[in-house]
């Protein structure tokens, strides 16, 4: 499991609770290439989302490890993504 929390203060009680209400709809997404979402929940005004880490690796880390080589590839990643969301 991952645990991902906002870096940002939240402007009140109303920008949290449509972070949440985005972060709770985002949840209910289901694709191969989403990660699960385990739990979404707030401590001690941090909100937070934790998330199933045995899924590979973050594109972060993907980009790192192995630079995009061509534009290409980096056109192939974008068409996944869209895929992924449609």
């Amino acid at each position: 499991m991952e645990l991902h929390t906002v870096a940002t203060a939240f402007d009140g009680a109303t920008a949290l609770a449509e972070w949440l209400d985005r972060a709770r709809r985002f949840a209910r997404l289901e694709h191969s290439n989403l990660v699960p979402i385990l739990e979404i929940g707030v401590h001690e005004q941090w909100p937070f989302v934790a998330v199933e880490r045995a899924f590979g690796v973050t594109l972060s880390e993907r980009i790192v490890g192995r630079p995009v080589n061509a534009p290409t590839e980096a056109a192939a990643w974008l068409a996944e993504l869209v895929r992924s969301v449609e």
